[in-house]
């Protein structure tokens, strides 16, 4: 997730984005990779593709923090 983050920073979202579908690959379940991706999708323009994506992660957070983030996403 440190390389995706790393890779939307230099603008490099389609690699971003490569890197979050891995790790959602190995955790499923882990609610920061669906607000990350959500963030990237947004960044590169794609508000309906953030919106799907905070939705979907809404399902596995780990915290009112991440709910509130993804939540506002969904918006």
């Amino acid at each position: 997730m440190n390389k995706a983050k790393q890779a939307a920073v230099r603008g490099d979202y389609e690699q971003a984005l490569t890197l979050l579908e891995r790790a959602q690959r190995i955790e499923p379940g882990e609610g920061a990779i669906y607000l990350d991706q959500a963030a990237v999708h947004l960044a590169r323009g794609d508000g309906a593709q953030a919106r799907s994506t905070a939705e979907r992660g809404l399902l596995y957070c780990n915290s009112q923090a991440q709910w509130d983030a993804l939540r506002g996403f969904v918006r």
